[in-house]
């Protein structure tokens, strides 16, 4: 086996700091996270079905029409979900034809048809409540919540004149938003890490293919090339430690490393923009699966179906590293 490299306090403090800043980046309560129970913390994913910017925002503004979340664990797949229509209540001057457009393409309706689901107070509060279900903190705040690193700005848009419209003390600037891309290349990698550490794995000659892997794992988690988070989950105390040993890679992870599956987001974004359970009206909201009968583009709009895939598609790529067969 590969023996240990003893550190004094210091440098130790150091590695650890840097390994839970991107421990944080994968879920974002660091204290949880290195108990080892990644495929049971829970992950959100939301998603905006958008009307379009408002013009006179310069931008700053997207009309919201649709909004998804859902809560996802590696072990159980999806185990919650909060969708709805938005109802703005108006068209924004200048935003007429891009609503329209929007109209006729994503399966929503023209602002102003349902007074219910114009009371933003309370989509506020339903939003709030499924965060705060999930939070791993005994504060209590909001958990990370992921979405495509592309669909990032229409939420802060989003966010922004929801909670400026109804005057929320809450800015959009204090939401941890992340790209699910930057989730699924963190994970699948440390999801190796954690496997191997269990297994034993024994002290082998380092390949190019090893060098390789060792590089990208110092630029993603800031560590010493000698250096490898190992998870001690046979104790059950669930702490990092750091050992200089070598890391070997099967034959088919090599394969991976080779081709950059998952050690490069663009690789991440292919993965998750897959085909794969699109225009799959079984994981579609009632409303668009009435609105989109001859629209199959635009029930791939619906929110509730874009989350529910996305969540999908992280699950089938990350529990064959962190479950057993």
């Amino acid at each position: 086996m590969a023996s240990k490299k003893l550190m004094d306090k210091k440098s130790l403090d150091t590695k650890l700091h840097n390994f839970r800043y991107q421990a944080d980046i994968v879920r974002g309560d660091v204290t949880e996270f290195l108990q080892g129970d990644i495929p049971e913390i829970p992950v959100v994913i939301v998603n905006f079905n958008v009307y379009c910017p408002i013009a006179y925002s310069a931008q700053r503004y997207h009309l919201p029409g649709e909004i998804a979340l859902v809560a996802f664990t590696i072990t159980d797949g999806i185990i919650d979900f909060f969708s709805t229509y938005v109802d703005p209540g108006f068209v924004p001057t200048g935003c007429r034809s891009d609503v329209n457009d929007s109209i006729r393409l994503k399966g929503l309706q023209l602002p102003g048809y349902d007074p219910k689901l114009q009371d933003l107070n309370a989509l506020v509060k339903n939003i709030d409540e499924f965060m705060r279900k999930y939070s791993l903190s005994t504060t209590k705040e909001w958990p990370p919540m992921f979405c495509m690193e592309s669909e990032m700005k229409p939420f802060y848009g989003c966010m922004d004149w929801l909670y400026t419209t109804t005057k929320n003390t809450n800015p959009p600037e204090e939401f941890r938003l992340r790209p699910l891309e930057m989730y699924l290349q963190r994970a699948s990698v440390l999801g190796r890490i954690f496997r191997d550490s269990e297994d034993g794995i024994e002290q082998v000659e380092e390949s190019q293919d090893v060098r390789d892997i060792r590089e990208r794992m110092t630029t993603m988690f800031g560590i010493g090339q000698d250096l490898v988070p190992v998870v001690s989950s046979r104790s059950g105390d669930g702490l990092i430690r750091f050992e200089e040993r070598r890391y070997p890679l099967t034959p088919a992870e090599r394969l991976l490393v080779t081709i950059g599956k998952f050690t490069d987001e663009k690789h991440a974004v292919e993965y998750l923009r897959s085909t794969y359970n699109a225009y799959n009206e079984q994981l579609a909201c009632e409303n668009h699966r009435k609105a989109c009968e001859n629209n199959e583009e635009g029930l791939n709009y619906c929110s509730e179906l874009v989350v529910k895939r996305l969540a999908i598609n992280c699950v089938d790529a990350l529990k064959s590293l962190f479950l057993e067969e």
